[in-house]
């Protein structure tokens, strides 16, 4: 078990609890590595010409880091097992993109519907952690490399079919890139799991998911899914929300629920005339906005 996947033990515990059944957990990680790797070579040719394949000619030893070249872990770690009838996946690797995220938002559905295809088992479930919180050096808490990766795969929610998305926007620790609370993040894939693989109806799965937002003079009305029976910040004011004018300067905003607190409107005094909302949208900022299940809400960018 000391060797294994805290989040993979944690889910399948969590899920053989609630079944009353074994559930069996293969696991295939690599930590720190790019999504690249993990997808079969006749994905880049077909669909990525561009992305070159010329590690496949070079001599193992001369490759330094095979976690972060195309196809290899692949063709180690993915390819062995797909013989194994699987019910379905959990993902929380190949998040090592945060200089390229519209090539992230690319492969990621491709490397997806490849797996499917080799399958052979249909459309099985395939849920996914976002990225956890972190400075990455301290001085890089404000930046928003992480955030932009956050948002594509918030994004690749509605492309992937039979998706799920954990957030980890209330987990992260600002100065370790693996956070700790395992537990939580492998419960909240199994809540997915129970909901809709395992149709257990009245199961909560999602926090709330930004949907849509429109403006009424000076404020913002941010509407979200997976909200309607509520959210809460727990009596704490809630932090992270920021709006911008036609400048496109974003400033911290006030934040208050209504509507029966399914929705949040925002407002600044910098900002009278608002045109667009963040909420969380840096490398590591504590969030506190959750559903009244107890799921956070997912950091977004919305213009």
């Amino acid at each position: 078990v000391a060797d294994f996947s805290a989040t993979a033990y944690f889910f399948a515990g969590y899920l053989r609890k609630v079944l009353n059944v074994p559930i069996g957990v293969i696991c295939s990680s690599w930590g720190g590595s790019k999504i690249e790797s993990w997808i079969h070579k006749e994905v880049y040719t077909e669909k990525f010409p561009e992305i070159s394949l010329s590690v496949l000619t070079k001599d193992p030893k001369d490759i330094a880091r095979p976690k972060n070249e195309p196809t290899l872990l692949y063709n180690a770690m993915i390819h062995p097992i797909k013989q194994f009838t699987i019910k379905g996946t959990i993902w929380y690797q190949g998040e090592s993109n945060l200089n390229n995220p519209q090539v992230y938002k690319r492969l990621f559905p491709a490397m997806v519907e490849s797996w499917r295809k080799e399958w052979n088992q249909g459309e099985f479930p395939f849920y996914y952690v976002q990225i956890a919180p972190y400075d990455y050096g301290r001085k890089n808490a404000d930046n928003t490399e992480a955030a932009e990766i956050r948002q594509v795969q918030l994004e690749c929610l509605k492309e992937i079919p039979n998706a799920g998305m954990v957030v980890t926007a209330d987990i992260g620790n600002r100065t370790c890139v693996h956070p700790s609370d395992k537990e939580s993040v492998g419960k909240r894939l199994a809540l997915w799991a129970l909901a809709k693989t395992y149709q257990r109806s009245g199961t909560p799965y999602s926090g709330p998911l930004y949907k849509s937002f429109v403006i009424d003079k000076e404020k913002i009305i941010v509407e979200f899914d997976y909200a309607e029976m509520g959210m809460t910040s727990y009596d704490w004011e809630i932090v992270g929300f920021e709006i911008a004018g036609k400048d496109g300067v974003y400033y911290p905003a006030k934040a208050v629920l209504f509507d029966n607190k399914t929705k949040v409107v925002l407002t600044s005094e910098q900002v009278p005339e608002p045109v667009g909302v963040k909420y969380g949208f840096r490398n590591y900022q504590p969030l506190n906005l959750f559903s009244n299940f107890g799921l956070p809400a997912s950091p977004f960018v919305a213009k």
